[in-house]
């Protein structure tokens, strides 16, 4: 753990050893050192917490930004498409439709997967070729997703699993956030965009 205090004003503290092997022994996605934000708790991999938290709170969001924050395993994807589709493609002839989500609708909360043991299991090889590409002047050690969204034209459609106070204080202000949750999924769709 290199940092021990965030811009958000979150404390990094690192789990004990027992908090850390009751996290490892049960089989949870992210098998590496893991940190508590405090004052709220938030349980983070420590390589998001050391390289990217920082970044994710002075990101540049745009006025006509949509962003998707929500927990894991909550309707994000599904309500990433929806907007993207609502956004770029309402005839549904869009040619980049195609595209894997992450392609149209980045993550940027996704750049600390790259630095842990899951790594190994799925195929970055191809995010690294589409940074390459997207941003040939630039280090993927910065964040990749991150780096990416940052470079992307025309109104962007951004998911996020991070919590709202690790963003900037006026985030709020900046893009316009949409959070799905059980509720939300079970009534009929309604968002009006501009």
């Amino acid at each position: 753990m290199s940092k021990t205090k965030l811009l958000s004003g979150h404390k990094v503290v690192p789990l004990t050893q027992e908090e850390q092997k009751e996290i490892t022994d049960s089989g949870v996605v992210f098998p590496c050192a893991m940190v508590r934000l405090q004052p709220d708790g938030w349980l983070l991999p420590d390589p998001m917490a050391a390289k990217y938290c920082d970044t994710v709170y002075n990101f540049k969001f745009r006025p006509d930004d949509l962003i998707v924050m929500s927990y894991p395993k909550s309707g994000t994807t599904w309500m990433q498409e929806i907007l993207w589709t609502m956004v770029h493609n309402p005839d549904l002839d869009h040619p980049e439709t195609s595209k894997p989500i992450l392609d149209r609708s980045p993550d940027i909360s996704f750049d600390f997967i790259f630095d842990t043991p899951v790594a190994q299991f799925l195929k970055f090889e191809a995010f690294r070729k589409w940074f390459a590409e997207v941003c040939p002047d630039r280090r993927t050690e910065d964040g990749i997703m991150l780096q990416i969204t940052e470079l992307m034209s025309g109104r962007r459609i951004i998911k996020s699993h991070l919590p709202l106070s690790l963003m900037s204080p006026d985030f709020l202000d900046k893009a316009k956030v949409r959070y799905p949750n059980t509720v939300t999924m079970l009534r009929p769709f309604t968002y009006h965009y501009e």
